[in-house]
């Protein structure tokens, strides 16, 4: 009877954590949805005041996976922390796929192919440089590489405090536009932030401004550097 007592108790503790990571999960893509969507709002603001030759839209979808890890400012693709590079691109995967379609292992966790890391990889970073897979911890997440199933497990957990982008200008030169991007934060207090996708402008601050430049191949245009502003008089 005791034996008993205790499988009931473990199974219940499995189910009760199972629920809790499964709402962190949604609570995560309800939020990831959230950047998307206030990012998009934004464009339709500015597109009246940036080159309506620019697709503001395209550049937005193509930077905001990046712009969500606050990457350290990089001259080129080759010297950026490529830890950083592979795990925007399974936000890209996360942020512009139907996850469903993704399999979840026991814990329901999801299990993204490294097929689609590579996909998002080289749309957003140019087909010279290959991904390098393997585990990826940031901060308190983790991203464990499953080399048996070619696949990343994402963790059931609250999204961390983040940035959404925000065009505000736009230099052409030739086949490279150079990005003047405004890192946006919602006006929360405490330690995470949730993105709303209702906000309004009022709701919104800007954290810093970081130039992002892409080089078009053909004809989609791909990521390679990010740098911050040069000031007046440096």
């Amino acid at each position: 009877m005791a034996n008993s007592r205790e499988k009931t108790a473990d199974k219940a503790k499995k189910r009760r954590r199972r629920i809790r990571q499964i709402r962190g999960m949604l609570f995560t893509l309800f939020a990831v949805i959230g950047i998307i969507t206030v990012a998009t709002g934004g464009v339709r603001i500015l597109r009246e005041r940036l080159n309506p030759a620019d697709d503001l839209e395209e550049y937005t979808a193509l930077i905001s996976p990046l712009v969500i890890l606050n990457p350290i400012p990089f001259e080129n693709v080759g010297a950026a922390n490529p830890d950083v590079l592979v795990e925007s691109a399974i936000w890209a995967v996360m942020l512009q796929e139907d996850t469903e379609k993704f399999t979840r292992n026991e814990y329901e966790q999801l299990m993204i192919p490294t097929v689609e890391v590579d996909r998002y990889f080289s749309k957003m970073y140019g087909e010279e440089l290959l991904p390098e897979h393997a585990t990826i911890v940031d901060s308190d997440l983790t991203y464990a590489y499953d080399a048996t199933t070619e696949t990343y497990i994402i963790p059931i957990t609250s999204i961390p405090v983040s940035y959404f982008p925000q065009i505000t200008a736009v230099q052409r030169s030739g086949n490279q536009r150079i990005l003047t991007v405004s890192y946006m934060q919602q006006n929360q207090s405490g330690a995470s932030i949730s993105i709303d996708p209702t906000a309004s402008q009022d709701d919104v601050r800007v954290v810093k401004e970081m130039i992002y430049e892409l080089q078009r191949d053909g004809r989609d245009y791909h990521i390679v550097a990010v740098r911050e502003p040069v000031t007046e008089g440096e």
